[in-house]
């Protein structure tokens, strides 16, 4: 019997240190990056400062009513001035893991070998755009014709129209995620019909599982097909496929 193993671990931590011509311009907040689909105009959910990771979310303290659900264009007023605008913004989580992890094994004993690769991302943040964006009843009835809707607004009841609930931290969610990427088994048969042939058998699926806490389609977002890391926008899911093989060596 012959077991592999492999194991590693990545720690990730970035701080930016500076971003204007005069360092340690305490009067330049950041600059805003991660647009997102459904505002009116420019809407940007990151912010890059000095002294705090890149892509730390930067939007509204949500309010929630005593059954812990959210309060509709409810934000708490941050500097306590009466008045919700951009002061009232807050810098919170960052979209990038802390922690890497991979493992993997494969097995093999006598005629049969079987194996699995393991990936971890722990800490990481995804605000769900496609939530926001489609969440509300306006979505669905508000044109003149109906339009696909998030199951999110049987959980929120948001109405939508012209309150811009874009900017609410509700829609960021932990996006730490256990995946099999693959899982395999061989099986060797030797040689077949009493010749030298060797027929060699295998079963194969990718993309396996994942757990997660995230409520959309896939924690791992990446970059490319309207799709920002760290932003959700309807993000089309990563197929599971099943595989057979039969190879015959001669």
């Amino acid at each position: 019997m012959v077991w592999d193993l492999g194991f590693n671990i990545t720690y990730n931590k970035n701080t930016i240190t500076n971003l204007t011509v005069v360092p340690n311009d305490t009067s330049y907040i950041g600059f805003p990056s991660g647009g997102i689909a459904g505002g009116i105009g420019g809407q940007f959910i990151f912010i890059n400062a000095v002294g705090g990771p890149k892509n730390t979310f930067y939007l509204y303290r949500q309010v929630y009513n005593a059954s812990g659900g959210p309060i509709e264009g409810v934000f708490s007023d941050k500097n306590g001035d009466g008045i919700i605008n951009q002061k009232d913004q807050y810098k919170s989580k960052a979209a990038d893991p802390d922690v890497f992890l991979g493992f993997s094994t494969n097995l093999s004993y006598k005629k049969w070998n079987a194996g699995f690769v393991l990936r971890s991302s722990l800490g990481n943040y995804v605000y769900n755009n496609t939530y926001s964006q489609t969440g509300t009843l306006n979505q669905i009835l508000g044109n003149a014709v109906l339009y696909n809707g998030s199951t999110n607004y049987l959980v929120t009841r948001f109405k939508g129209g012209n309150v811009q609930q874009l900017l609410s931290d509700y829609y960021v969610q932990n996006a730490s995620f256990l995946r099999m990427d693959n899982l395999n088994v061989g099986y060797n048969a030797g040689k077949i019909l009493h010749t030298k042939t060797i027929l060699r058998l295998n079963a194969s699926v990718q993309n396996v599982f994942v757990i997660t806490k995230y409520n959309g389609l896939d924690p791992e977002i990446a970059a490319g097909t309207g799709n920002t890391p760290g932003i959700d926008n309807n993000l089309y899911p990563r197929p599971r496929t099943f595989s057979l093989g039969v190879n015959l060596d001669f």
